[in-house]
């Protein structure tokens, strides 16, 4: 079943022909594989790509392709592929059938994955060929919007955060110093520490276990985290030693 607002296939037809006359533009899959496309669709293939390296499935040649200027299969008209904006991925485990029976070794949740994308202004991206009503085609995926569409970008709501810019990070130090300047100063040479409160918040950030004793454990982590940042391996969280913790786990998976 088609997602809602995903277009039929006469509609691409309209909206990306004509077949054959396109400006077309290689991608690598992240196994190296490479495809022909519409340019325009590159966007959609990184998109794509990502839920496939997400999952470790393995676009796998020669069984992976893309543009060739031909019929439909089973009808009439041009095939999607004639348009540049059809793929398809690993045809002899996920073979077509006009059975209307599904053979396929693609995780349903990496499936749902990509159809769940969606262009900047709300269009589903990707349809599957897995859904076809009368046929099942699970190696096929294709575009299901219109370039207009396609161009106002493609949202992965499962990808993590984007990465930081040099000028984002720096503001995020500038946050973590002012905080550090707040906290007390830990470790000076002793297992214990009277600030618990402030020792178990060091150890949280340290993805340590919350004791609010500074221990052999704690102290040993502070000093890894020194040695990474280049800082004076002493020990003692000072306020440089907080604000780089305090840093790390701000833009941890940034």
């Amino acid at each position: 079943m088609a997602a809602p607002g995903a277009l039929a296939t006469t509609q691409l037809r309209a909206v990306w022909g004509p077949p054959c006359r396109f400006t077309t533009a290689r991608f690598e899959f992240w196994t190296g594989v490479p495809i022909t496309v519409d340019q325009r669709i590159i966007p959609a293939c990184v998109a794509l790509d990502a839920v496939l390296k997400r999952w470790k499935y393995q676009p796998t040649a020669p069984d992976v392709g893309a543009y060739v200027c031909r019929q439909i299969t089973g009808g009439s008209g041009y095939s999607l592929h004639a348009y540049g904006i059809a793929v398809d991925i690993n045809w002899q485990a996920n073979p077509y059938s006009a059975a209307n029976r599904t053979v396929t070794d693609m995780p349903a949740g990496m499936v749902a994955e990509i159809e769940a994308l969606r262009t900047g202004n709300g269009r589903p991206v990707w349809g599957w060929g897995g859904n076809y009503r009368n046929i099942k085609d699970p190696m096929h995926y294709e575009i299901v919007c219109t370039p207009a569409d396609l161009a106002t970008g493609v949202v992965d709501a499962h990808a993590g955060p984007p990465p930081l810019t040099d000028d984002q990070k720096a503001l995020v130090f500038i946050a973590a110093q002012k905080k550090a300047a707040a906290l007390p100063v830990l470790g000076q040479g002793h297992r214990r520490h009277p600030h618990r409160r402030a020792v178990a918040k060091l150890q949280q950030l340290l993805g340590l276990r919350r004791t609010g004793v500074y221990g052999t454990a704690t102290r040993a982590k502070v000093k890894g985290v020194q040695t990474f940042f280049g800082l004076p391996v002493t020990g003692i969280v000072d306020a440089d030693t907080w604000a780089w913790i305090i840093y790390a786990a701000l833009v941890k998976g940034r």
